[in-house]
């Protein structure tokens, strides 16, 4: 369970860090 919390974690702040340095690149990889 902490490595899922962990992981999740991660995931979160790699998408708000991605998305707030560039919105394209967001797009690009949701895409």
């Amino acid at each position: 369970m902490n490595s899922y919390l962990k992981t999740a974690l991660v995931a979160i702040v790699a998408v708000a860090v991605v998305m707030r340095v560039d919105p394209l690149k967001k797009v690009v990889i949701g895409a």
